[in-house]
C-alpha cells in the first residue's frame, strides 16, 4: 500500500458546502467542479488539545509493516511523543530508546478523526514535516466503514526519507484512471491508474512541480506552506502554496475567520482528479489520518535507518523492491539518490509534526466550533552602529542565531531562587526536558510551567523555567517573532535583558515584553541606577506613556513605562488569539526604540518578517525604514549610553512581587493557593519561540533585496523529522 501514513502536528478545519464547497485550512465540503463560485463555511476545527477529543489514537500493528509501535494517547503524552498546548499539537517518534532486533518497533503515533467527512474542503497550514532516513510521514484519508479499498483512499501528503516531492494519490477498488488531457492542473501526472490491484497499488499519482518545495527538507527549509484538498461529486482538487508564495488571503487566514471561502478564486490546482475516466462520486466519507511510520513496505527503504539506535543486522532486500523498482523511482526519486542521501548510520531525532487542520460546513449552516490560531516566536538581536539619529540609515548584519536546539547551546538555565519572590521553582535543563517543561524542534523552543503537580504549601514552588543568554549584547536590535506567550491567572511572563557584569541596576534593565494575569497590553520598561527620566515632548512614538521616571529608587521601581495602543493585541489571550506577532527593540547610544506588529498586520517590514530565516542571515536590515516605534526612550533627560551590554532573559514566574500583589478578584482563590492547588489551569502557561538572531554593526550596506520566504523560521538538521502547522 503506497499511501497510508502521515505524521504531523496541526490544526484541523473541516467544511461542507451547500451547493459547492471550499476549504481554508483543513476542511471538507461538497462541490461540483472547478469553475463557478463554490462557497463554504466552517464545520469542525481541531486545534491543540481539541485533537485529543476529536481524534483517536491507533494502536494496532502497522498495516504497512513499518518498524514502529503505535502507542495510545496516555503513553504518547507520558513519553512526550505527543504534546499539546492551546494552539499546538505535536506528534513524533521516540528518539531516545535503543532497540533490539527482537523487540517491538520504535514508539510512534498514528491518529484518526472520529468523524468521517464527505464532499468538502480541507486546508492545512504546515510549518514543517518529519524528515530523516527511514521516515514515512503521511496525511491521508480512508473510508473505515467499507472494506479497503472499496470506499477509496485519498493521500494528500506523503513521502519518504525527506526527499523529493510530495506524492498525492488516489487508490480505488473500482476501475478508475486519469487522462492528462482531462486534468486541468499544474502538477505532473506520474501514474494514471488508480485501481489498487494495478502495479502493486501504486495508485494514480500527481506530484507538484519539482521546483516547488512540497516535501521534506526543501519544504521545511522554506518554512512549510499550505495544502488544500477539495472533494466534489465530479472532481478532487489539490493545491499547495509555499510559505513565501502568493497565498489567497482566505487560505492564509482560514482558521481564524468565520467568513465563507471560495476555491474557484484560488487558481489552478496542482492536482485535478476528474470524473472523465473515473466515477469520483464513489469515494465514501473518509476519516482523516495522520501518522509517521519508519522503514516500511516501499522497496525495503530501510536504508540502514538508525543503525546506531536499532540493532537490525543487514537489511535484506525485499522481493517487491527488486521486481518493482518503478515504485520507488517514479514516486519518490531514484533509489541511488535515496541511498546516497542516507549514511550507513544515521541518528534521527525530533521526529514530529505541527499541524493545524481546519474543516468547513456549507454556507447555510452555523459555525460549530472556534479556532485559535497558532503563534510563532522568533527572536533576533542586532548590534547597532555607534551613533544613530532618528531618520538616518542604520544598517546591521547577522552575528549569532539561536533556533530550536540552538537555544540550549546559547542559553543557560537559571536555578536560583526567584528574585521577584514568585511561587516558582526554576529547574535546570535536564529536569525541564525530562518533565516536558522545555521542548525543541527544528524551529521551536517551548518553555512552560508544570501543569500536573499539586503543591504542598510548605514545599518548593511550581516548577518553571528561566533562561539567560550566555553572551551579553550591547548596542543593537532584537526582533522577536512570538507565536504565543504564557497566559492565566497568577502568571508573570517576561522577555527582558539585564547587565550581569555590574550590580543591578547600575548597568540598567530593559523589559521588552512583560505583563501579568492576562492583562491587555504589554509593558515595555526601562530601569536605571542613575537619574533618568523621559521627556514627553521629545518622544516620537505611537504608544501610551505611563510613568516618566526610570530611576529604580523612585516610584517603588516602577520604571519608565510605555505600552502599545490599547487597540493593539500586544499581550495575553488577545495576543495569542491572533497568532502573536513581532516585537523589535533597537538600542543606540542616544535612544532605545521598540516596535510591535500583530501577526495580521500588513505593514510588517519584510526584513522583520523574515529576520530569523537562513535566507536573511547574510542580509542587512535598516530600522530607519520601519514604521514609527510605539516606544521611543530618548536621551534629552537620560544618559542612554549608560546602559551596559545585557544578557537576554526569558522566564515565567507565578504570583511574586507584581502578579501576586495585583491578583484580580476575578481569579480563583488567592494567587498562591491557585498556584499550589490548580495545576491544570497552567496548561497554557507556555512560551513558544522560533528563533533569536544577533546582528553586529554594518557601516556599509550590502545589497538588501529580501527574499519572500516563510514567516516561520526553520533551520532543519540532516535528520530532523519535525513538522509544524499553523492552521488547517
Amino acid at each position: 500500500m503506497l499511501s497510508s501514513l502521515l505524521s504531523a502536528t496541526f490544526c484541523l478545519f473541516v467544511i461542507q458546502a451547500p451547493i459547492e464547497s471550499t476549504y481554508a485550512r483543513t476542511h471538507v465540503h461538497t462541490t461540483t467542479a472547478v469553475g463557478p463560485s463554490r462557497q463554504y463555511t466552517p464545520e469542525d476545527i481541531f486545534v491543540g488539545r481539541t485533537f485529543l477529543s476529536g481524534f483517536d489514537f491507533f494502536t494496532g500493528s502497522d498495516p504497512t509493516h513499518g518498524r514502529v509501535h503505535y502507542v495510545d494517547e496516555r503513553t504518547a503524552l507520558k513519553k512526550n511523543i505527543t504534546y499539546t498546548s492551546h494552539d499546538t499539537f505535536i506528534m513524533r517518534a521516540d528518539h531516545m530508546t535503543v532497540l533490539k532486533s527482537s523487540s517491538r518497533g520504535r514508539d510512534s503515533t498514528r491518529i484518526q478523526s472520529k468523524k468521517a467527512y464527505g464532499h468538502g474542503v480541507m486546508i492545512v497550514d504546515i510549518r514543517s514535516m518529519p524528515i530523516g532516513c527511514g521516515t514515512w510521514p503521511a496525511l491521508w484519508s480512508n473510508s473505515n466503514n467499507y472494506n479497503w479499498p472499496h470506499g477509496g483512499e485519498i493521500d494528500l501528503i506523503e513521502g519518504i526519507n525527506g526527499a523529493g516531492s510530495t506524492t498525492t494519490a488516489l487508490h480505488t477498488g473500482w476501475r478508475c484512471s486519469m487522462k492528462k488531457a482531462h486534468m486541468a492542473q499544474t502538477g505532473n501526472l506520474v501514474n494514471a491508474n488508480c485501481l489498487s490491484n494495478d502495479k502493486s497499488n501504486y495508485g494514480c499519482v500527481v506530484h507538484p512541480k519539482a521546483t516547488v518545495p512540497s516535501f521534506g527538507n526543501a519544504f521545511n527549509a522554506a518554512g512549510g506552506g499550505w495544502y488544500a484538498v477539495e472533494r466534489t461529486a465530479s472532481a478532487i482538487n489539490v493545491w499547495h502554496w509555499p510559505r513565501h508564495g502568493s497565498v489567497p488571503g482566505e487560505v492564509r487566514h482560514a482558521a481564524s475567520t468565520t467568513k465563507r471561502l471560495g476555491p474557484a478564486t484560488w487558481g489552478e490546482p496542482y492536482a485535478h482528479f476528474s470524473n472523465q475516466e473515473c466515477d469520483v462520486s464513489r469515494f465514501k466519507p473518509q476519516n482523516i489520518i495522520i501518522n509517521l511510520s519508519l522503514y516500511f513496505d516501499l522497496g525495503d527503504l530501510r536504508l540502514q535507518f538508525g543503525r546506531t539506535l536499532v540493532d537490525l543486522g543487514p537489511p535484506p532486500l525485499k522481493t517487491q523492491t527488486a521486481s518493482t523498482p518503478y515504485l520507488l523511482d517514479a514516486a519518490f526519486g531514484s533509489i541511488s539518490t535515496l541511498n546516497l542521501d542516507c549514511p550507513p548510520s544515521c541518528n534521527p531525532h525530533n521526529l514530529c509534526i505541527f499541524i493545524h487542520l481546519t474543516s468547513r460546513l456549507p454556507a447555510a449552516q452555523p459555525m460549530l466550533s472556534s479556532f485559535t490560531p497558532s503563534a510563532t516566536f522568533s527572536l533576533l538581536v542586532l548590534a547597532a552602529a555607534s551613533t544613530v539619529t532618528a531618520n538616518a540609515a542604520r544598517y546591521y548584519q547577522p552575528q549569532d542565531s539561536f533556533v530550536g536546539q540552538g537555544f540550549y547551546d546559547g542559553f543557560e538555565f537559571f536555578t536560583a531562587s526567584d528574585p521577584t519572590h514568585g511561587r516558582v521553582n526554576y529547574v535546570d535543563q535536564q529536569t525541564a526536558v525530562s518533565k516536558n517543561l522545555s521542548y525543541t524542534t527544528s524551529n521551536t523552543i517551548i518553555l512552560r510551567a508544570d501543569s500536573v503537580a499539586t503543591l504542598n504549601s510548605t514545599g518548593p514552588g511550581r516548577d518553571s523555567v528561566r533562561i539567560q543568554s550566555k553572551k551579553a549584547y550591547g548596542l543593537g536590535v532584537t526582533i522577536a517573532n512570538v507565536r504565543a506567550m504564557p497566559i492565566g491567572c497568577g502568571t508573570w511572563p517576561a522577555l527582558w535583558s539585564n547587565a550581569n557584569g555590574v550590580a543591578w541596576p547600575q548597568g540598567g534593565e530593559i523589559d521588552m515584553i512583560e505583563g501579568i494575569n492576562n492583562q491587555g497590553a504589554s509593558s515595555s520598561v526601562l530601569h536605571t541606577g542613575w537619574n533618568c527620566a523621559m521627556n514627553t515632548s521629545s518622544m516620537v512614538q505611537t504608544g501610551a506613556l505611563g510613568n516618566l521616571n526610570c530611576t529604580s529608587s523612585q516610584g517603588n521601581n516602577a520604571g519608565c513605562i510605555v505600552q502599545p495602543q490599547s487597540s493593539v493585541p500586544s499581550f495575553g489571550p488577545n495576543f495569542n488569539a491572533i497568532g502573536g506577532g513581532w516585537y523589535a527593540i533597537e538600542r543606540t547610544s542616544s535612544m532605545i526604540n521598540m516596535w510591535f506588529w500583530a501577526r495580521n498586520d500588513s505593514s510588517v517590514p519584510d526584513e522583520v518578517r523574515h529576520a530569523g530565516f537562513a535566507s536573511q542571515t547574510s542580509k542587512q536590515i535598516n530600522p530607519a525604514n520601519w514604521t514609527t516605534p510605539y516606544a521611543n526612550f530618548e536621551n534629552s533627560a537620560c544618559d542612554i549610553s549608560q546602559f551596559k551590554p545585557q544578557n537576554i532573559i526569558i522566564n515565567l514566574t507565578l504570583c511574586g512581587d507584581w502578579a501576586g500583589s495585583s491578583y484580580p478578584s476575578t481569579c480563583p482563590k488567592t494567587c498562591v493557593q491557585h498556584v499550589e492547588e490548580d495545576a491544570s489551569d497552567f496548561q497554557d502557561a507556555a512560551w513558544n519561540i522560533a528563533s533569536l538572531t544577533v546582528w553586529s554593526p554594518a557601516n556599509v550596506p550590502t545589497k538588501r533585496k529580501v527574499s519572500r520566504r516563510s514567516r516561520h523560521h526553520l533551520a532543519a538538521g540532516s535528520y530532523r523529522a519535525a513538522a509544524g502547522i499553523a492552521s488547517f
